[in-house]
């Protein structure tokens, strides 16, 4: 047990030091969902992005996951100036965040099918609890957070053999996904609660405007443990 807790030190850190955009982004996503069930406009807008993600299909769920993912925070860190310049680097270094975020899209918009087939679509306590625990402790450590920081891992060792192989070993799995669990813990719990609270069809684009704010820490912590 101490030897677990040693581990997942550095997420409790990782924790601390980003209190303040957890509390934003979840304060932002109480507030929408409180804002659809008891505002009509932002109702209004709700379903038809939904009808945009029906129409567009798997196309609106890659789309939507590099903008969220990739475009938007990269676009935010250059107009707050925290790159030093808008370079080849910068675009590449965009793009495959856009990569990787669409991937994740991808697994996400399953996931929230699966969990509607497992558990229904009803939106009571005992229903939000089993999607948030399942989703949480099951879908998050066994495949989104291996999956994303498996891609990060293999770019920053140049996709060698050598590298490929070593993320489904135990060393990647405690370093990289067990480290970052209480991080994506403190989060993303809040947030799955108000994603479960809505109907399925706006499961995912909600989650995904969370997902824009999270990609910015996420890729700084992806850095940290791969240093």
């Amino acid at each position: 047990m101490m030897a677990l807790l040693e581990i997942m030190k550095p997420g409790w850190l990782a924790v601390k030091r980003n209190w303040a955009p957890f509390l934003l982004i979840q304060s932002f996503a109480a507030a929408l969902v409180v804002s659809y069930y008891h505002y009509g406009p932002v109702r209004l807008i709700a379903h038809d992005i939904s009808r945009f993600k029906q129409h567009y299909g798997e196309l609106f769920v890659i789309v939507s996951g590099a903008a969220a993912g990739g475009l938007l925070p990269q676009a935010a860190k250059a107009v707050t100036r925290q790159v030093e310049r808008i370079d080849r680097k910068f675009w590449k270094d965009t793009l495959y965040i856009g990569f990787v975020f669409a991937f994740v899209a991808v697994e996400v918009n399953s996931f929230y099918q699966l969990q509607t087939y497992l558990f229904g679509n009803r939106i009571d306590i005992i229903t939000l609890v089993k999607k948030t625990s399942f989703d949480m402790f099951v879908f998050t450590p066994a495949i989104v957070v291996p999956s994303a920081m498996g891609l990060f891992f293999a770019r920053s060792n140049g996709f060698k053999a050598n590298s490929l192989a070593r993320i489904f070993t135990w060393s990647f799995f405690r370093s990289y996904v067990v480290t970052t669990l209480p991080i994506n813990w403190a989060c993303w719990i809040p947030v799955v609660v108000c994603v479960y609270s809505l109907p399925l069809e706006l499961q995912f684009p909600f989650a995904q405007l969370a997902e824009g704010a999270w990609s910015l820490i996420f890729v700084f912590i992806a850095g940290e443990a791969a240093h």
